[in-house]
């Protein structure tokens, strides 16, 4: 599979039967099915936010659907009110982020990330020294600082004197119950996404967009750090034999963890949008083979002293 859907020079084209490989989310009833899993085995959607006006204030929310079963009808529901149509329109009078499921005629349903306008982002107040509108300044990198810890010092960056502050990739990222290098969970895992969604080890969405209104608030910008365009790498456990190392592979080989297809989102003028579609993985092999050889120069001084 991997060998299938690899660019081969300009040629960005994949075998229609690749597109096989998009169905093994684990379903109801299956050992390894989580609720967070919804069903996506079934059904894949993502919304994708065009912006009508160049103030921003009026927008249009198009759902892209799929189901695996073509002839299986879909609804869609945005903030509780259904419709046939995929898209929706709205504008300043949409308060609060959109809520939006896509539910299948076979009882299939998929809860999507809620919706953040740009408009219901505060302005990014002006104050003194605030230099040429924000274009030329000095801001503040969070290492690895959760979002409401951000939020706190926002007042402080503001006194200060700070243009803004920048934070660490917010989407959900690798996790490990065990010690990788001596670390548990080291930095740069964080630089290791499993999915899109705004809910990473630094907060929730709900903290992220807080603390993102508190700093505008504040005058303080918010710079997003964002690894896009792919997942930590080395497959699926639920198709082992999607992108892994070994064909054949027994189930849960380098397995961290499994995750679900997911939502991808941009932060874009403090707000947040749904914008693709993006499978999961595991492990990328760099690491893995890292930690193999890590093993084996343990195990080397071990047999030499």
């Amino acid at each position: 599979m991997y060998h299938q859907n690899q660019c081969k020079g300009n040629v960005i084209v994949s075998d229609p039967e690749v597109a096989e490989s998009r169905w093994f989310t684990p379903l109801k009833g299956d050992p390894d099915y989580q609720k967070s899993f919804q069903d996506y085995g079934l059904l894949v959607a993502h919304a994708h936010v065009t912006y009508t006006d160049p103030e921003m204030h009026s927008a249009t929310v198009e759902i892209i659907a799929k189901h695996k079963d073509n002839t299986i009808g879909l609804t869609y529901v945005f903030d509780g009110k259904k419709q046939a149509t995929s898209s929706a329109s709205f504008s300043t009078e949409q308060l609060g982020p959109l809520s939006i499921q896509v539910q299948g005629s076979d009882g299939s349903i998929v809860q999507l990330e809620p919706v953040d306008f740009a408009w219901n982002a505060p302005p990014v107040r002006s104050r003194g020294g605030d230099y040429r509108n924000g274009q030329k300044g000095a801001i503040v990198e969070m290492f690895g600082w959760p979002h409401s810890q951000i939020e706190q010092e926002c007042k402080s960056l503001a006194t200060m004197g700070y243009l803004g502050v920048k934070i660490f990739p917010a989407q959900e990222q690798v996790l490990s119950s065990q010690p990788f290098n001596s670390f548990i969970n080291p930095w740069y895992f964080m630089y290791q996404p499993v999915s899109y969604r705004l809910q990473g080890r630094m907060g929730t969405r709900d903290e992220l967009r807080q603390m993102i209104y508190t700093c505008r608030r504040y005058g303080i910008r918010v710079y997003a750090d964002a690894v896009v365009n792919h997942m930590t790498g080395s497959g699926n456990d639920a198709n082992t034999h999607h992108r892994t190392l070994v064909l054949d592979a027994p189930h849960g080989v380098t397995k961290l963890l499994l995750y679900k297809v997911v939502i991808l989102h941009t932060i874009h003028k403090g707000s947040i949008q749904e914008t693709r579609l993006h499978r999961n993985s595991l492990l990328s092999p760099m690491l893995l083979w890292t930690f193999i050889v890590s093993v084996l120069s343990t195990l080397g001084r071990i047999l030499l002293t």
